[in-house]
């Protein structure tokens, strides 16, 4: 019987699986850089279909996008929660409804989705990255839900920023 950390680990590996599992039909690098397509109309994100770029030998495809809060997401699956989590709504109500709207949540939005997964590659090699992400959620994430419940937005997005600024200095 596996015990409760290699299920988590499991979990964990699945999560991350769906963000970085891509692999380029030309070469096969999973080294992919997907882009989640913004529309302009409603200025929703749009999960359907979005652009991949192989970083290996530059290959692009038309490939599906899954987008979420990547490292919210796998920092929630380390903490037992599920994909639609009461963490995970308001982190993507925030994002959808107000940050979205800011003169600078498009460009936000972007960088995240670009970087996250890279930082999230450099994260999971770590020796514990289970005890990193658990920190995340600590001093980061449960704070930024905190404003958010408590209609705090602008505290959300700078915290939120200072810990993807530090993740970048690290990771990047």
């Amino acid at each position: 019987m596996a015990s409760k950390e290699s299920k988590g680990l499991e979990k964990l590996g699945r999560v991350v699986g769906t963000i970085l599992g891509f692999k380029c039909p030309k070469c096969g690098s999973t080294d992919i850089t997907r882009e989640a397509p913004i529309k302009k109309k409603d200025r929703s994100i749009s999960a359907e279909i979005g652009r991949c770029i192989c970083n290996n030998c530059g290959h692009a495809w038309s490939c599906p996008v899954k987008v979420g809060c990547y490292i919210t997401t796998v920092v929630c699956s380390v903490l037992g929660k599920d994909e639609n989590c009461y963490e995970l709504e308001k982190f993507r109500s925030f994002r959808d409804d107000w940050l979205i709207y800011q003169s600078d949540g498009d460009e936000l939005i972007r960088e995240y989705y670009e970087i996250s997964p890279k930082i999230l590659r450099g994260l999971l090699e770590e020796k514990e990255p289970t005890n990193i992400l658990k920190s995340l959620w600590e001093e980061y994430l449960e704070k930024c839900l905190h404003y958010i419940e408590s209609g705090e937005f602008e505290k959300a997005k700078e915290l939120y920023i200072s810990m993807v600024d530090n993740l970048k200095k690290k990771y990047l």
